[in-house]
């Protein structure tokens, strides 16, 4: 029995650790994003909104990539002076698919 729980722990532990590398991945993409090496229009200018891309454990297997820079919402939705720039929504869209090559262990190099 104890060694049934071992492997289901080991099993447990490897998709959240899939999971975290993915969630990684999708921070680095949104910084590149933000620095103008996407499709998206650059956003830097002191680089504190790059910078400030953070990956957060939620609960297992569960990981919340974020910012807490206050005109980080005028960026990605646009206002009424400036186009969106979309850094999340965008790099989510194009990047799912690798990112759950990550999660299933699938994507042999990011």
């Amino acid at each position: 029995m104890r060694e049934v729980m071992e492997k289901g722990k080991m099993i447990v532990d490897g998709a959240d650790s899939r999971a975290f590398q993915a969630a990684n991945f999708i921070q680095q993409e949104i910084q590149e994003s933000i620095m103008g090496n996407r499709s998206e229009p650059k956003s830097v200018d002191t680089g504190n909104f790059a910078n400030s891309i953070k990956v957060e454990k939620v609960e297992d297997k569960t990981y919340s990539v974020y910012t807490e820079v206050e005109y980080a919402k005028f960026l990605e939705f646009g206002t009424s002076k400036m186009q969106p720039r979309s850094h999340f929504t965008n790099t989510v869209i194009r990047e799912k698919p690798r990112a759950e090559q990550i999660i299933k262990g699938t994507l042999t190099s990011v």
